[in-house]
């Protein structure tokens, strides 16, 4: 329950820099698209690709594409493959605040060796 809670709230502070306007994410769209239907004044608008170094810092948070290649090059892919992307998330921002005892209680597909590669690289993004 507190892991949806917690990534709620961090989408939510990332996403919404003014909380009493709407966000429009502009991604894909020219500004003369977005500004026809969404006046720049009444809304936030953000980019998802603006945002992804920020969310890292801030939150602990890694892209998609980031975190699979990240993944892919310790080669946990496939033991991963039945988790969610949520569960992807937390076990890369896990990786950030826990230690490898606490992440193996929580991915016991991983060994402990798998874990602690997975932590070191990690605490090299950041």
């Amino acid at each position: 329950m507190w892991t949806v809670v917690f990534f709620l709230s961090l989408v939510a502070s990332a996403t919404s820099p003014d909380p009493s306007k709407p966000t429009i994410w502009v991604d894909g769209y020219t500004n003369a698209e977005i500004q026809n239907y969404f006046p720049a004044n009444d809304y936030n608008y953000v980019s998802k690709t603006s945002q992804r170094r920020a969310q890292w810092e801030d939150d602990g948070y890694l892209p998609p594409l980031e975190r699979d290649s990240l993944f892919r090059k310790l080669g946990i892919e496939t033991k991963l493959q039945a988790l969610d992307q949520m569960d992807k998330d937390m076990l890369v921002m896990g990786a950030r605040e826990y230690t490898v005892p606490q992440l193996h209680k929580q991915y016991p597909m991983l060994s402990l060796g798998e874990l602690r590669r997975l932590k070191r690289e990690v605490e090299k993004i950041k």
